[in-house]
Parts: structure tokens; C-alpha cells; sequence
């Protein structure tokens, strides 16, 4: 059902398990490369350090996040908070029932899938968290999710 909300340039189709799984796929994939050591320093990085750094490297790999679904990405941090933002592309003129079942679709999925790939980091595990956005290419706001590992144990 996801493959019909987002759209595709030129006529290309995805299935709804590649729509979905593209978008966990990236979610997670961009979260788990940002949670990758830093490169070690003298002294450990406080987590709001480590955050900025977050920030840093998702920013400057978004080009890799760029797809037929993804228009772009970009991090901010904000204390322990790593603010990331996706514009994506989806069909204009979406019926309200439409953009809500995508709403619901990414927020379990995407939620699921970071959770995963950040259970065992330890930065993740001491309180640095996420706020996902993701908009639209005419700037809705489609969802914006809080993941920490609070919200994560209450998915289990």
C-alpha cells in the first residue's frame, strides 16, 4: 500500500514490501552509519558531542541517501537530540485515509528498524535520541517520530 503513496518518476512501479522496506532500509542504515564510532579521541566525546558528530556525518553523506523516494535529508543536534529530516516524494493530492495509513505504515516500520540497529550501541543505551521528520516536497509534515530507548522497550 506504501508503493501506491509514494510516487515514482516516470511510470516505475515498486511493490509494496520494497516501498517499505527501502524506507526502514534508509532509516536504519543511516542511523546505524551515524552511530558508528567516532573516531577515537583523547577523551570520549560527551553525548552532546557525539550528537553534533551524528549531525555532522549523516550531513555529509545525504547525498547517499538520495533515491527515487528520498528528494533529501539533513541532521541537526539539539543536546542529546539528533533531528533528522526527510523530504520525500509522494503522490500530490493524497486522500487524507491515504496519507494517514502511510503515517502509521513508517512509524512502526521505521521505529522497528532503528530501534534494532541501535539497540547495542552505547550512546543510544546512556539517552542520545532521535526525531525523525519526514515532509513532503510541498513541506507537509507527514510524521515526526521520537526514538529513544524508552520509546523502543515499548515496542517490545
Amino acid at each position: 500500500m506504501l508503493a501506491r503513496l509514494v510516487g515514482y518518476p516516470l511510470g516505475t512501479h515498486m511493490t509494496v514490501l520494497s516501498a517499505r522496506s527501502q524506507t526502514v532500509r534508509l532509516a536504519a542504515l543511516a542511523l546505524c552509519v551515524l552511530l558508528m564510532p567516532v573516531v577515537s579521541l583523547a577523551q570520549p566525546l560527551t553525548l552532546e558531542q557525539t550528537a553534533q558528530e551524528i549531525a555532522r556525518q549523516h550531513n555529509a553523506n545525504a547525498k547517499a541517501l538520495i533515491d527515487d523516494t528520498t528528494v533529501s535529508t539533513s541532521a541537526t543536534a539539539d543536546g542529546k537530540n539528533v533531528i533528522v529530516t526527510y523530504v520525500i516524494r509522494i503522490k500530490q493530492q493524497l486522500p487524507k485515509d491515504k496519507r494517514d495509513e502511510f503515517r502509521k505504515g513508517i512509524a512502526t516500520e521505521v521505529m522497528r528498524g532503528v530501534c534494532k540497529s541501535n539497540a547495542d550501541k552505547d550512546a543510544f543505551k546512556q539517552g542520545l535520541y532521535y526525531t525523525l521528520v519526514y515532509r513532503s516536497t510541498e513541506d507537509e509534515l507527514l510524521s515526526k517520530l521520537v526514538v529513544s530507548k524508552e520509546t523502543c522497550s515499548k515496542l517490545k
